[in-house]
C-alpha cells in the first residue's frame, strides 16, 4: 500500500515589544515522539494501492523582546536593539495528530512517518533559529531614532514572512510525503547542512561559535527557490 500524509504548517514571527528578559532561543533540538501527538486519531485507513492521511505536524515559531533603547551616554541620543529578544520554536499538540492505523503499520513504516513529521518540526526549528541569529546581528548597530531600528527588524522579518508553509508544501511534494526514500534523503541532508554548516564568510556568536547556515541558502544552493 502506498501510504500517504498531509503537510505541517508553521506561522512567521509576530514581532512585539516586552519587559527585559535574557536572549533566548527556545525549543531548538526537540526530537519528537508519538506521544507528542495524543491520543491516536481514528481515520479511514487506505484502501489497496492507495494513500490516505496518515500524520500532521504543526510547529510555528514566534519572536518577542524586539524594541529600541537609548544607549547610555551617548550624545546627541542613539539607539540600539534590546537584550531581550526571545524567540519560541513550538509543537502545537492541539492542531497535530497521527492516525490510529498508523500503529497497525510495521515499526520500519511508523519510523519513517514519524521521521518526515520530525523534517516539518525542523522547518520552523530553522526558520526560527535563522531569525534570531539575524536579528541578534542588528545589535552591533547604532541608530540615530527608533525608527530606523524598526525598518531594520522588519527588514529581517520580511526575510522569513510567508517562507515557512512554502517550505512545508515543497518538502511534502518532493519527498511525497516521505514516500520517496531518495528524495526524504535529500531534504534530510538539506536539515543536516543547516545544522551542522558554518556561514561563509564565517559569522560568529558572541561566544565564539560559529553560526550555521540559514535553511533558506541551503535550500536555494540546491535549487529550491520559493
Amino acid at each position: 500500500m502506498r501510504l500517504g500524509r498531509p503537510h505541517d504548517s508553521s506561522v512567521h514571527p509576530s514581532l512585539v515589544t516586552r519587559n527585559r528578559l535574557p536572549p533566548q532561543l527556545i525549543g531548538l533540538k526537540r526530537v519528537l515522539t508519538w506521544t507528542d501527538f495524543g491520543t491516536p486519531a481514528r481515520k479511514p485507513a487506505p484502501k489497496p494501492g492507495g494513500t490516505a492521511p496518515a500524520a500532521f505536524t504543526y510547529a510555528q515559531y514566534a519572536a518577542k523582546g524586539i524594541g529600541a533603547e537609548a544607549i547610555p551616554g551617548s550624545k546627541p541620543v542613539r539607539y540600539r536593539l534590546k537584550d531581550a529578544v526571545t524567540v519560541t520554536i513550538e509543537f502545537v499538540k492541539t492542531k497535530s495528530w497521527v492516525a490510529d492505523w498508523v500503529f497497525k503499520e510495521p515499526t520500519s513504516f511508523q519510523n519513517d512517518l514519524l521521521a518526515h513529521e520530525q523534517g516539518h518540526y525542523l522547518v520552523a526549528t530553522f526558520m526560527g533559529r535563522d531569525l534570531f541569529i539575524d536579528l541578534m546581528q542588528l545589535k552591533t548597530s547604532e541608530y540615530a531614532a527608533p525608527g530606523q531600528l524598526t525598518t531594520a527588524v522588519n527588514a529581517v522579518n520580511a526575510r522569513y514572512s510567508g517562507k515557512s508553509n512554502l517550505i512545508h508544501r515543497r518538502y511534502d511534494v518532493e519527498t511525497r510525503s516521505g514516500l520517496d526514500p531518495v528524495k526524504q534523503a535529500r531534504g534530510d541532508g538539506f536539515f543536516t547542512q543547516a545544522f551542522t554548516t558554518a556561514r561563509s564568510p564565517a559569522q560568529t556568536a558572541p561566544d565564539g561559535t560559529p553560526y550555521k547556515l540559514r535553511l533558506l541558502d541551503v535550500l536555494k544552493a540546491g535549487g529550491i527557490t520559493l
